[in-house]
């Protein structure tokens, strides 16, 4: 057995949760012994790419997402949503500490607004969202669920490229402390 391996769970998720959320799933392949970490992982963070794909001599348009470990033009984007629907329920309802979702605006905004709700029940503390204008279509506007605007829990919010929601009036987050919005493309 390695040193690691033979840290307790509670050491093992703390180290995990500093990695990408892709690399941590992929430590339970290590042995019987980190099977289940990602399940009490405090920490996630899911970051979605794109880029241009020479193939055959054609271009394609490909979401590559590091959690995917390798770029498949078909599909992708539903390994992709259903790899974070699967980390979501494996976790069920422990807490969670800090989310840092990078996506791009090609993920449906009811998927976007399971995974924030999701986290936002659980507690989550830190929450720092950016939703890439992969096309750039100056249309494109992924409005926040109204859920993320009475968390009585988050400390830190950041977002990047998202709409505060048209009817955040009765926003009421007490304990936050920390908020940076950065929304491109707004008057």
């Amino acid at each position: 057995m390695d040193r690691i391996s033979g840290l307790p769970n509670e050491v093992r998720c703390h180290i995990l949760s500093f990695l990408p959320t892709n690399l941590a799933a992929l430590t339970s392949v290590l042995s019987t012994r980190w099977r289940n970490l990602l399940a009490f992982v405090p920490n996630l963070n899911i970051t979605s790419h794109n880029k241009i794909v020479q193939l055959d001599g054609f271009s394609y348009y490909v979401l590559y997402c590091d959690i995917c470990i390798r770029g498949i033009y078909v599909g992708t984007m539903r390994s992709f949503r259903g790899f974070i629907d699967r980390v979501l329920a494996l976790q069920g309802d422990s807490s969670i500490k800090k989310v840092f979702l990078k996506c791009i605006n090609h993920i449906h905004p009811d998927h976007l607004d399971r995974w924030i709700c999701n986290v936002l029940r659980r507690g989550v503390l830190d929450l720092e969202i950016f939703i890439d204008d992969a096309d750039g279509d100056d249309d494109f506007n992924y409005l926040l669920p109204q859920e993320m605007f009475v968390s009585r829990t988050l400390v830190k919010l950041k977002l990047g490229n998202v709409e505060w929601w048209p009817g955040a009036e009765g926003t009421f987050l007490p304990k936050l402390k920390t908020l940076v919005v950065n929304v491109w493309g707004c008057s």
